[in-house]
């Protein structure tokens, strides 16, 4: 696998269209080392926007070859067949589609389109891995979708903004199984005529495409006592997922805790892959991880993975409530989620384990590496702007995983960790299946703050908004136990100059 992605201009497409349902069934073909396509037939449901005038609908598609596209406008009591043309903008990745005249805000309408695509070899998108059992190599296909790459698996409004609900169907091989972000609700006779059999899941919530999730296999797996927890890995391996398994329920009850909600989804499957390009991902209600950080066996594994893999673990289900519950309007804010998903990642195994320290551990993981990263000449914000495929995904990286950790660390101490907490269920409750940006989540909690020399938008802009961080250097005289701060004064506030970039902040020192 490798993370070759085409560079492209990424702006940020018109909101012409509100979308209601993808109706999505998907058939892949990837059995044997040869075949490795699917065909696809989606029904798009969406209503125009109010304050726009739609006659041209922009769908995100990359690679995927369009057979059919119907679009019919609908009422109480009828279906009107309209035929548009289509014009594919390969630069954008934007299938557009032009009905020839407005579009009325007063009725909804249905894009029904068949179309076939490829299993990516990339690790993107909808891609096809393998591995080796007993000498001969098995196949599997499995999606991977965030941040660009739902556009793969279908055409879509492929920005974390657009939410809808799913249902989705596989058309699957009968000795295989499938997955996807919710349980199975049925399964068809098999088709005498493909041996195939039709697996669909119920509805999703709302939720944006890079949450759609979709695995076909035939892995092996541990399931709970009440059966919303599972762990699958390939059939030599499945009995190293029960160390992490027997965890998983303790960690979203610790969650459930801090978040004042419960799971927001009926079940959680996490899937050990031989493949996979990030470390893991929190598709909702399916976590995909790379087998070493899922899979555990005494004796054989490195000691310090009895800790990592439930860490990791941690990191995924503290996602289902911050970046899919509550989720961001653009990758320019990834900071927001990924601060709170690294944060728990430490915080929820320690409450499961007090012997581990954890808390101690992401000090010395995270905060000094980070310190060292942020430090550099070359050191970014947390909040950059984003223009490109390249861009967004090189977002997923550095100081993204060890500063904003450290601010929650932060906030926790200035606010009291009672306060904050506050905060955050506040944020879940009031943005639940919204997005938010920073300017939402900061007013958010300055309805929780109290004495606070300023609003936590300004307070905490000076540390998102630049890179580095505020620089005192104290020096201890051990004659008389004073201390002089090579920048201070004779007041308590004093001026300290950012490590990189010359930018400037004022802290306070008590």
């Amino acid at each position: 696998f490798f993370y070759a992605v085409r560079e492209f201009v990424c702006d940020q497409i018109e909101r012409k269209v509100f979308p209601i349902k993808y109706d999505l069934t998907v058939t892949p073909y990837f059995e044997t080392e040869s075949e490795s396509r699917f065909d696809g037939r989606l029904v798009f449901s969406f209503k125009p926007l109010r304050h726009h005038t739609a006659q041209t609908i922009s769908l995100h598609s990359e690679g995927l070859e369009i057979k059919s596209l119907v679009l019919l406008k609908t009422s109480v009591d009828s279906k009107e067949q309209l035929e548009p043309n289509t014009e594919y903008d390969d630069q954008q990745q934007l299938l557009n589609i032009d009905t020839g005249y407005p579009l009325s805000v007063d009725n909804t309408y249905e894009l029904h389109i068949n179309y076939s695509g490829i299993l990516w070899d990339d690790g993107w998108g909808l891609y096809k891995g393998f591995y080796d059992h007993e000498g001969k190599r098995r196949y599997y296909t499995v999606t991977q979708m965030r941040p660009v790459f739902a556009r793969r698996l279908l055409p879509c409004l492929d920005e974390p903004s657009y939410k809808a609900r799913f249902t989705i169907r596989v058309w699957r091989p009968t000795r295989y199984t499938s997955l996807s972000n919710m349980p199975l609700v049925d399964t068809s006779p098999i088709n005498l005529l493909s041996g195939r059999v039709l697996d669909t899941f119920a509805e999703t919530p709302p939720m944006p495409t890079f949450l759609i999730a979709l695995a076909v296999f035939d892995f092996s797996s541990t399931t709970s006592p009440n059966k919303k927890f599972s762990s699958w890995a390939i059939p030599s391996k499945v009995n190293m997922t029960l160390h992490g398994q027997w965890r998983v329920a303790a960690l979203v009850e610790a969650m459930e805790s801090i978040a004042g909600s419960a799971f927001p989804m009926p079940k959680l499957d996490q899937l050990a892959l031989p493949q996979l390009n990030p470390v893991a991902m929190e598709n909702w209600g399916l976590n995909t991880y790379r087998e070493v950080n899922m899979l555990y066996e005494e004796g054989r594994s490195a000691p310090k993975a009895r800790q990592d893999i439930p860490r990791f673990t941690a990191h995924e289900v503290c996602h289902h409530w911050v970046g899919n519950l509550v989720r961001l309007q653009w990758w320019d804010w990834l900071w927001i989620s990924e601060m709170y998903a690294m944060y728990y990642e430490y915080y929820l195994p320690s409450k499961i384990e007090p012997t581990w320290r954890m808390l101690d551990q992401m000090i010395v993981e995270l905060y000094i590496p980070g310190l060292l990263e942020d430090s550099f000449n070359s050191s970014r914000p947390l909040t950059t702007r984003v223009s490109s495929n390249q861009e967004i995904l090189a977002k997923f990286s550095g100081v993204i995983y060890t500063k904003g950790p450290a601010l929650i660390h932060m906030i926790n101490n200035f606010m009291t960790p009672s306060r904050a907490e506050q905060a955050l269920r506040l944020l879940l409750q009031e943005k639940k299946y919204e997005t938010i940006d920073p300017s939402d989540l900061w007013r958010i909690y300055d309805r929780k703050a109290e004495d606070l020399p300023a609003d936590m938008a300004t307070i905490m802009g000076t540390w998102t908004d630049q890179p580095g961080y505020p620089l005192v250097t104290a020096v201890a005289n051990r004659s008389d136990g004073s201390v002089t701060l090579r920048k201070g004064s004779s007041r308590k506030e004093y001026p300290a100059t950012h490590i990189c970039g010359g930018f400037r902040s004022r802290i306070r020192l008590d």
